[in-house]
């Protein structure tokens, strides 16, 4: 800090008072190949340790035909027993579960605390019915059907309305009847449409 002194680098002072070497001793550093070698052989002991444990987890769930080889890695789940058909979240951590099992459906609450049954429907046409309105991915509800009817529109719009005839709406009792024909409305516009766009 004065000047004419010259500052000497921090890393270059010693940290405390040097041991003296006994004479005759001679430091020798160990080759890099050693270090590399220690490394190999430490990274191959814990991965064999691992396969190891695994392959007797394993062949422990392969003896025993208790619930953990059901869970564990040798358990098997068949297919078709248990269907989750909806989720339904009510509250921050609450969800309303609807699980098919064989010919019933089961309404649960999940909650962190566990699962609860609300409510079990087990008559044929009620199990039915609850299965069709839960159909979307195989196309059996009306969202899947309009969205059909979307694609096909936008793939070729001629030939779309020409396959996917329009339906008479059900009359629900008590409504009045209209002066004009909904329907027909719709189909008229469309054909405007369709005769503009050519």
């Amino acid at each position: 800090s004065s000047p004419g002194v010259p500052l000497v680098p921090t890393e270059s002072r010693p940290l405390g008072r040097g041991v003296p070497a006994e004479p005759g001793a001679v430091e020798t550093p160990l080759p890099a190949e050693t270090g590399w070698l220690r490394v190999v052989v430490a990274l191959g002991a814990v991965v064999t340790l691992i396969l190891a444990l695994r392959w007797g987890v394993q062949r422990a769930a392969r003896r025993t035909s208790g619930l953990a080889a059901q869970l564990g890695a040798g358990g098997r789940a068949p297919s078709g027993v248990l269907e989750v058909l909806g989720r339904f979240p009510v509250a921050r951590g609450q969800t309303l579960v609807l699980l098919r099992m064989d010919r019933r459906v089961l309404l649960l609450a999940q909650t962190p605390a566990g699962m609860s049954t609300l409510a079990e429907v087990a008559d044929p046409e009620d199990v039915a019915s609850l299965i069709t309105k839960t159909r979307d991915e195989e196309g059996a509800s009306a969202a899947a059907a309009f969205n059909a009817i979307l694609r096909g529109l936008e793939r070729d719009p001629d030939s779309a309305l020409t396959q996917a005839p329009l339906r008479e709406p059900e009359r629900v009792a008590g409504e009045p009847e209209s002066a004009e024909d909904p329907v027909a409305a719709v189909r008229r516009r469309l054909l405007g449409l369709r005769g503009a766009g050519a």
